[in-house]
């Protein structure tokens, strides 16, 4: 019953439309070097496996656990395959839905996460051959999936949330902070609040 109960969430979280309340604590889904979420930016090695983490960085004062989440890579370079690169995405849970990063992952799990101020979604495995693919500065940023308005996640009480989402640099020039982006909705409301 718990397997329906949390994909029947699954599937809800993935249909148009669905109203989320807006996590005000920090709350966000970022990719990182560590499981720890200490660095958002890596060089390419060519011929070695870079592994790019993807976080859900919780603030139990918003949100007090997970059990499902809804987002894409914006600027996901894709799996050319060999010999240009090979990139193998894995993640943290048999319950998935989408199988490109680029368009939509949506990650239920059975038994909600609760109070993990880190989780770890998945992984993305990039092993590159070609010294040409990716070069210079080049920027991800976890975004709302094709068809939703935010970056989801869903509670242990089957409350839907919206919360930002961090950038991952390969080859940073400058600097390259991890913080999350401002949601749109977040900025439209700031920018409506001060005409008052």
């Amino acid at each position: 019953m718990k397997k329906l109960l949390t994909l029947l969430t699954l599937l809800a979280l993935t249909a148009s439309g669905a109203a989320a309340v807006q996590d005000e604590s920090g709350s966000f889904i970022g990719m990182f070097t560590t499981e720890t979420g200490t660095a958002c930016d890596v060089d390419l090695a060519i011929g070695a496996e870079t592994i790019v983490y993807i976080i859900a960085s919780l603030n139990a004062d918003g949100i007090p656990a997970l059990s499902a989440c809804e987002f894409k890579v914006d600027n996901y370079p894709g799996n050319p395959g060999y010999p240009t690169a090979i990139i193998t995405p894995s993640w943290t849970t048999g319950l998935v839905i989408g199988d490109d990063p680029a368009v939509s992952i949506s990650l239920a799990y059975e038994n909600p996460l609760p109070e993990a101020q880190l989780v770890v979604l998945g992984e993305l495995s990039f092993l590159v051959f070609d010294p040409t693919w990716i070069v210079g500065e080049y920027v991800m940023t976890i975004a709302p999936a094709d068809g939703q308005t935010y970056i989801n996640v869903v509670d242990d009480a089957f409350t839907t949330w919206w919360v930002n989402g961090g950038t991952f640099t390969f080859n940073c020039e400058g600097e390259c902070p991890c913080e999350p982006t401002v949601g749109a909705e977040e900025a439209s409301w700031t920018s409506i609040k001060a005409l008052y």
